[in-house]
């Protein structure tokens, strides 16, 4: 249970932050990973060619600091993944 609702917070908190950021994008959002008081949104539009980008978000402010495209960022973020 408290793991599901870690999990829950993490998801909640990156679509909180980044689902305007996804769509103005047109990228579905696949993972998030929280790193000190960042949390870093991976997102991927499915289609061929493909396209991918990374953005970082400061969580107390809410404010989006930086982003990356398909590679460069500094974090791995796989799909699904929400640490």
């Amino acid at each position: 249970h408290y793991l599901y609702l870690l999990h829950h917070k993490r998801t909640s908190t990156a679509h909180k932050l980044a689902d305007e950021w996804c769509y103005k994008n047109q990228l579905i959002m696949i993972g998030a990973k929280k790193i000190d008081n960042y949390i870093y949104v991976r997102g991927f539009d499915g289609g061929f060619p493909h396209a991918a980008a990374t953005a970082k978000f400061d969580i107390d402010t809410g404010k989006f600091v930086e982003m990356w495209g398909f590679y460069g960022c500094p974090v791995t973020i796989t799909e699904g993944m929400y640490e």
